[in-house]
């Protein structure tokens, strides 16, 4: 395992109510940084849940990724 292979998550609150297009925006920017710091070792970045099947919820929703 390499040591990037190692992903550290923590709780952010938001204060703010996030649309489905500021959501999407996030998702993108995350995809490209964590492309970034891991160079040469990401082969996908996906999106699923409720923003990728439509039903996302601004206030409710969150924003899953699957990093392959």
């Amino acid at each position: 395992m390499l040591k990037s292979d190692v992903v550290t998550t923590s709780k952010c609150y938001v204060t703010e109510l996030i649309s489905e297009k500021k959501a999407r925006q996030i998702a993108e920017e995350f995809s490209r940084e964590v492309a970034r710091k891991i160079d040469g070792h990401l082969k996908a970045v996906v999106v699923i849940g409720s923003l990728a099947d439509g039903n996302y919820k601004a206030g409710k929703s969150d924003i899953d990724t699957v990093l392959i």
